[in-house]
């Protein structure tokens, strides 16, 4: 009975119906709906722009304006003409400025690369996030099924009890004693049917989307072992991850911000051409007093002497915050070392944890079937099968946590050096 009671609970939960939620389609929905990814989105258009304001200064500026007057007295030249128009056109071109305007737009670039990574970095933790969430369930799920299964055999054991009690074979104890199982295990099934719950909510709030409450899930089977080699892993995070790069592209964009400050203080050199035409009346054209239009040509040099040394403060402020952006990278690679090796650390325990879970469920299921035996030929107790029974659910929930935390570790490694490893 325990065997076909299982095989019905692992079928179930394996069962994949043609519209079962995938992993991969969980984690594309939330790729695409995330709010928080869309708010990083639009952080790193927000740094596409600014790369364009940098770039302006490589453009020629073009200006126009108009200008019109209208007076109660007439012009100095004694004509009929209390109206004066006015409209010109300007090209202004700057030549020269230090190389200021070059390091800038690198540093708005390295700023947007930078960005782009950190907008990687929080795809990724999303990622995670979903295929935790994802192996939740799927763990709450299979608890559920074990504990229904406790459920029904409980109320099996307790018809055999009653029975056995409106008989005279047993006293009356053994049936309460079953009673008060029963009712413990049906809360056991509400705490993880609510767990479920629980999990479910957590995959709805990450990929941004009602998730029906008929949903199935894609399972997985046991994974292989897989030999991991730290060193080779420590190698990639160090190339891979987001965090690292963001970090160095912020301590790019700092160092080019400095250098630009720095020169700020050398020449700058512009040049400019302009047209302009002139009117007596609201029409700036056919000016009676004086020339009608001009052309002006012009040149300008700038040169900073002295600032009070606020240039040289600032790019030394820039200088030293760059230097503690390098610090960070240090420490963030320490601290993603510890992650890995955690990672690992994890990965290691739940598969030896599963070889031993396998072999408690084999183990607890022969008991309770020698056990259940036994119970209905007098020799053991009603205790006695309680006791079996809360060893083989103990069995089922630890070969569905070590397998799920094997999938939760795989899942975590491969966050960690942000490339595919299994």
């Amino acid at each position: 009975m325990i065997k076909k009671t299982a095989a019905a609970a692992f079928c179930l939960t394996f069962a994949v119906s043609a519209h079962a939620l995938t992993l991969d389609e969980a984690v594309n929905k939330a790729l695409a709906n995330n709010h928080e990814i869309t708010e990083y989105r639009y952080l790193t258009e927000q740094k596409e722009n600014q790369v364009g304001t940098a770039r302006s200064p490589f453009l020629p500026q073009l200006d126009a304006t108009y200008g019109y007057q209208r007076s109660n007295e007439d012009n100095k030249y004694g004509l009929d003409k209390n109206q004066a128009s006015s409209a010109d056109v300007t090209v202004g071109y700057n030549l020269f400025r230090g190389g200021a305007d070059t390091l800038n737009l690198r540093a708005a670039k390295s700023s947007l690369e930078a960005q782009k990574f950190m907008e990687e970095s929080i795809k990724s933790d999303v990622v995670l996030d979903v295929k935790k969430a994802f192996f939740n369930i799927l763990q709450a799920k299979k608890d559920v099924e074990a504990a229904k299964e406790s459920v029904a055999l409980l109320e099996s054991q307790l018809k055999d009890a009653q029975l056995n009690y409106e008989v005279g074979i047993s006293p009356k104890n053994e049936v309460l004693r079953v009673e008060a199982e029963l009712a413990s295990q049906r809360q056991a099934l509400l705490q993880a049917q609510s767990t479920e719950n629980t999990a479910v909510f957590e995959l709805e709030r990450l990929v941004n989307e009602n998730i029906p409450a008929d949903e199935t899930y894609q399972d997985f089977a046991v994974p292989a072992n897989q030999e991991m080699n730290s060193l080779s892993l420590f190698d990639s995070l160090k190339a891979n991850r987001s965090e690292l790069k963001y970090v160095r592209e912020l301590v790019k964009a700092q160092n080019y911000t400095a250098d630009a400050t720095r020169r700020g203080g050398l020449p700058s050199v512009s040049v400019s051409a302009s047209y302009n035409s002139y009117g007596d009346d609201a029409k700036p054209a056919d000016r009676e007093t004086s020339y009608d239009d001009e052309v002006i040509f012009g040149a300008s040099a700038t040169w900073s002497i002295f600032d009070g040394n606020a240039r040289r403060s600032t790019a030394a402020a820039e200088k030293a915050y760059a230097m503690s952006l390098k610090h960070q990278e240090l420490k963030t690679t320490a601290q993603m070392k510890y992650q890995l090796e955690n990672a690992l650390e994890q990965y290691s325990l739940a598969t030896g944890s599963l070889t031993v879970a396998e072999k408690e469920v084999e183990s607890a299921e022969e008991n309770y079937r020698i056990t259940e035996n036994q119970y209905k030929q007098r020799v053991a107790t009603a205790t006695d099968l309680l006791d079996a029974r809360v060893m083989l659910t103990r069995a089922r929930n630890n070969y569905n946590k070590a397998l799920y935390d094997i999938y939760k570790a795989m899942a975590e490694i491969e966050r960690v050096v942000e490339q595919k490893v299994f």
